[in-house]
């Protein structure tokens, strides 16, 4: 699993490197499309092996008029499995709900989002497309005064660790020892008396790229010269790390990393064990789905407020030391290729979380998260109109 992790990787860094030549580009994309035509084609027909998310009976479904954005033709795409898209449509299609899909990335999208009640947008996570992303969700809901998901209260620190680490540093949370300077004298005297290792990080990244063990001051030391110069590579080429340094604790004595993914009352997650010879879980692919430590539970659930999410997955380490689970980060998006995002005794299913933020138990069922989502907004939308 770590070998095939870092061939994509690889593959990825050498897709965004070779994309801007233009005839290796349609070779490329060529590739890349066939393969994803072949993956789409198993996702549809295994996306209806679930149980249906019904609406609530007073939700007025018949004067909604939902604007779905579509997928971005433009970009090359190495998976259909991260696509919310097909789910979503899932969702609509199944409820009879009114929807139009629409390419927002033209220059006439403020002439159709007017058209729509809820805008619903799959978010890509690189920068470029953030910053489109973001851009426009806020601009939307501030101007428009139309209801967005996500909003953009959820957007301002997705796939983003440092506004992150603000947000749950300031409320107390059990998040890894971290250190964030945009001070590059702060930050080598940060090193003249850390203990290594430490897990040096990039602020926009996933799956477990952009992030390095640092394993002397000596490593650390490089690092912080070539960001507050030049800047240093990321994945995306045409972005580096510039004049900020992100370093977390090295927890080395933690058995896993735990999702715990929370969607209304309703509770999932699993673990996800390191492959041997890596201090990374994320990304591996080696997952376990058994019942969920009480506390990491609780930690998400707060989580959840502080981020106001719809939907939420937070990412957490046990120390065995401590006997602590540690909050690495969180987000409102994450590639999902299963409707079983929970088992307990080999069975799918979900916690049901009361008033008190209590489990009422455990429920039978194999649901996709984001159809359960799209329920929220929905719900919100009842509530919104009813204020008025």
């Amino acid at each position: 699993m770590n070998m095939k992790r870092n061939i994509n990787i690889q593959l990825s860094k050498l897709k965004h490197h070779l994309i801007k030549y233009k005839i290796l580009n349609s070779y490329i994309t060529k590739y890349y499309n066939k393969n994803y035509e072949k993956e789409l084609k198993q996702l549809l027909a295994t996306i209806n092996e679930c149980d249906n998310v019904d609406t609530d009976n007073d939700i007025p479904v018949n004067d909604i008029l939902i604007g779905l954005v579509e997928i971005n033709k433009n970009n090359i795409r190495l998976s259909p499995k991260r696509e919310n898209y097909y789910k979503y449509k899932k969702f609509l299609d199944y409820n009879s709900l009114k929807y139009e899909t629409f390419n927002i990335h033209t220059s006439d999208w403020l002439e159709k989002v007017v058209n729509y009640d809820i805008i619903i947008w799959g978010m890509d996570s690189d920068p470029a497309s953030l910053y489109e992303e973001k851009t426009k969700i806020y601009f939307i809901e501030k101007y428009i005064n139309k209801l967005c998901y996500p909003s953009a209260e959820e957007l301002w620190a997705y796939e983003d660790k440092i506004r992150q680490y603000y947000i749950l540093k300031q409320n107390n949370m059990p998040i890894v020892p971290t250190f964030i300077t945009f001070d590059k004298k702060e930050a080598l005297h940060y090193i003249d008396n850390a203990k290594f290792p430490k897990v040096a990080k990039l602020n926009n990244s996933s799956g477990s790229r952009g992030v390095t063990l640092v394993k002397n001051k000596s490593k650390a030391k490089k690092i912080i010269n070539k960001v507050f110069a030049d800047g240093r590579k990321t994945p995306y080429t045409y972005t580096k790390q510039k004049d900020y340094i992100l370093f977390q604790d090295f927890i080395n004595d933690a058995e896993y990393d735990l999702r715990v993914i929370i969607i209304g009352d309703k509770v999932f997650g699993y673990y996800r064990i390191k492959p041997k010879n890596d201090f990374r879980a994320s990304g591996a692919g080696i997952y376990e789905k058994k019942e969920l430590p009480i506390d990491a539970i609780k930690i998400a659930l707060n989580v959840k407020k502080l981020f106001n999410a719809r939907m939420i997955a937070v990412d957490m380490i046990n120390s065995k030391k401590t006997n602590q689970h540690y909050i690495i980060e969180a987000s409102i998006f994450f590639g999902v290729d299963t409707p079983e995002q929970l088992k307990i005794n080999n069975i799918p299913g979900y916690y049901k979380i009361n008033s008190y933020d209590e489990i009422d138990g455990f429920f039978p069922g194999r649901y996709w998260v984001q159809e359960l989502t799209l329920n929220e907004v929905l719900k919100e939308y009842k509530n919104k109109i009813q204020l008025k």
